[in-house]
Formats: structure tokens, C-alpha cells, sequence
């Protein structure tokens, strides 16, 4: 990491806590958040984040001084808390009753702020270090963050490196930006190219709400080599200025079929139940056929099955089926008048017996159980 300790201004300071701001680009804030006012982040961290444990850290033994929050100085001389944002809204919410009053859980806020004050709790400045430049205090977070020991999820890595890299123009290498973070290049690549994707899709407006709450199915999908091609990404040898737009205009529509299927889409459910079916997934897509039956009947094992083989899908059938009718055989004695249960009995019947045709030995060994079954004694 080249970023050294000249970056910021000096050594830790006081700053009044009025004179804080959340930082509106915190790589923690959900996907599609549009109102970035003050008010509405105070909501969010109280709302997505569990505030109450640090809050009841600082009430109990105060603020750590150790723990300074990082911090670059805003337009109108305030102070954008980069690092420590958590810290800065558990603090609102303890001190200021304006700020209660936007959680639901008012009155917990309440008595832990009666708390704060009977243990004499001062609040009202907070250790901080002051950076000149927020690209240097960047360079810091992204050790810290992404290979460090406070590490973020897929989604937050994901904005961290692609606001790094827009902040600086997009005048950045995958090499660089390794050696900064400590990170694999292939990694940070794929980092910052799941994430131009997404704003691929958002920008042509498909729906992309799904996705927001579950992104690092759509990192996992990104990840698998069928799928990239199905969606045209090309990485190689290129930087992140190459890779802004990383899925070709006529790849767009294979785009928005990755996202339906793996997230859902207007009403249109996924094919996918948890992570690992993106796997089948990525062996579906390359066989046309395949692709085809999952369009169809969007069932992905029934999909799946096709691309192992006609052995495979037997086998795998023939386990379902015994499994099912093992199930309905516990039940069968009591719905032994039904003719619904008579009809899908002699249905069931009847494949069997079409199916024995191929198995004359089975059919043979069968026939000699049930002549002994029923011969009298």
C-alpha cells in the first residue's frame, strides 16, 4: 500500500458533533437509495443497520478515543464522515431528539439517551482525523476493506472500487488498484465489472428492484464463465476506462434474461432458490436446448437434467418418482374409494408397465414375486 501517514492533516482533533455529516457515498447504503438528504440516511442507518449495540457501548463506557472517525472537510466547511459512519449516526440518535423522533423505536432511543446523561456522557465533540483529500483517505479504506480485517460484502466492495475508480477518472489500472488494497487483480476486476453491469441495466431500465436486495447472486452469476459469455463480458487484458460499459449493445437482451432468471423481473419469478443453482444455471445456458425447456417450463432441475445426458435424467426421474411414490404410498389406504386417486393410480400403473417392456428381467422377476405372493398355501 503506497498511501502514507502525510495524507492527512495532522493528528486527532476534536470536531463539534453538529459540524459531522454523513458521507451520501457510503458504499453501505442500499442499492437504489435516491434521497441522500441528512434526514433520510439518519433513517436508513437506523432502519438497515443495528445501531443499538454501539449505542450501548458509547452509553456504558463513552466514546473511544482511540476509535477517531475519518473525515474530509465538505463544501460549506463541515466534515464528511468517510470512515465511522455507524458511529456518527448512533451518536445523532443519542443526542439529538429531533433525530429520535424519525425512528420507530423512539423510546428505546429515548431511554438509552436518559441513560447517556446520568452517566454524564459528553457527546459534543468527537475525535477525528482530518483529510486533505477524500482520494487519500480512499486509498486507506480500500486496504482496510477489502482484503483487510474489516472487510465489506460483494455489494459494498463493489461501489468502493467503482467510485475509486470514477473518482479518479477512470485513470486507474486492476494492477494499481491491487497493489493499494492488497486484493487479487481478478477479484478487484470483478468487482468493478459486476457493477458497471448493474448500471448497464439500471440505465436501460429493467427492473432491477430484486436484484438491489439480493446483489451478490448477481456477483456469483457474473462470476461463471458461460454466463459472461452469454452476456458478452470480455475482460481480458483490459482496464477499468475499457470497461466502463462491459456488456456489448447487442448483448443487452441476454442481459436482461440473466437478471429475470436469477432475480425475477416484473412479476416473473426466478429459477433460482439459493446460490447454488447458479451453477446448473451457467451449465443451462450454453445448451440450447436446455435453455430452451428452462423458458418453458422454468424449471431449472428439469433444465438441468438435459444438459447430463439422457442416463443422468433417467436416473435422476426414476429417483424422484420412487420418492413421491413412497410418499402418496403412506396415505393410499385411506383414499382407497376415491376415483381421482383410482385414475392417477392406473396412470401411474400403465407408464410402469410401458416402461417394464424395456426391462423384460425386471418384468420376469416381477411376475415370479407376484405368482408366489399369491399362490395359496
Amino acid at each position: 500500500m503506497h498511501t502514507s501517514s502525510s495524507a492527512n492533516l495532522g493528528g486527532i482533533i476534536q470536531i463539534p458533533l453538529s459540524q459531522l455529516l454523513l458521507d451520501e457515498n457510503n458504499p453501505r447504503l442500499p442499492l437504489g437509495t435516491s434521497d441522500l438528504s441528512q434526514e433520510n440516511l439518519l433513517r436508513i442507518f437506523d432502519q438497515e443497520f443495528n445501531l443499538f449495540p454501539i449505542a450501548r457501548s458509547m452509553v456504558d463506557n463513552g466514546y473511544f478515543e482511540e476509535e477517531p472517525l475519518f473525515v474530509v472537510q465538505s463544501a460549506d466547511s463541515r466534515f464528511i464522515v468517510v470512515e465511522g459512519n455507524r458511529r456518527l449516526a448512533t451518536l445523532k440518535f443519542l443526542t439529538d431528539p429531533s433525530v429520535r423522533k424519525l425512528s420507530p423505536n423512539l423510546e428505546k432511543w429515548n431511554q438509552l439517551a436518559r441513560e447517556a446523561k446520568t452517566h454524564n456522557r459528553d457527546f459534543s465533540k468527537i475525535p477525528a482525523i482530518v483529510y486533505a483529500k477524500r482520494q487519500k483517505l480512499e486509498a486507506i479504506l480500500a486496504y482496510r476493506h477489502i482484503s483487510g480485517v474489516l472487510r465489506w460484502d460483494s455489494l459494498q466492495k463493489a461501489r468502493f472500487i467503482n467510485n475509486f475508480v470514477e473518482s479518479r477518472k477512470f485513470d486507474v489500472s486492476f494492477k494499481g488498484l491491487s497493489e493499494d488494497t492488497g486484493a487479487f487483480k481478478t477479484t478487484l476486476q470483478n468487482l468493478f465489472v459486476s457493477y458497471r453491469v448493474y448500471l448497464q441495466a439500471k440505465e436501460r431500465e429493467f427492473d432491477v428492484s430484486n436484484l438491489e436486495k439480493e446483489y451478490s447472486l448477481f456477483y456469483t452469476a457474473l462470476g461463471h464463465t458461460a454466463i459472461k459469455q452469454y452476456v458478452g463480458i470480455d475482460t481480458r487484458r483490459k482496464n477499468p476506462s475499457q470497461l466502463r460499459n462491459p456488456i456489448p449493445a447487442n448483448k443487452m437482451e441476454n442481459l436482461g434474461k440473466i437478471i429475470e432468471l436469477v432475480h425475477g423481473m416484473r412479476g416473473v419469478t426466478p429459477v433460482i432458490r439459493e446460490s447454488r443453482d447458479i451453477a446448473k444455471l451457467a451449465e443451462v445456458i450454453p445448451n440450447e436446448k436446455s435453455l430452451s425447456i428452462l423458458d418453458r417450463t422454468r424449471n431449472l432441475e428439469l433444465a438441468y437434467s438435459f444438459v447430463r445426458g439422457t442416463e443422468h435424467r433417467l436416473l435422476e426421474n426414476l429417483q424422484l418418482a420412487s420418492e413421491y411414490l413412497g410418499e402418496a404410498l403412506r396415505d393410499a389406504h385411506k383414499h382407497a374409494g376415491n376415483p381421482e386417486v383410482r385414475k392417477w393410480l392406473k396412470q401411474c400403473l400403465q407408464t410402469f408397465l410401458q416402461m417394464l417392456n424395456s426391462f423384460p428381467e425386471i418384468r420376469n422377476e416381477l411376475k415370479k414375486e407376484i405368482d408366489t405372493s399369491t399362490r395359496p398355501t
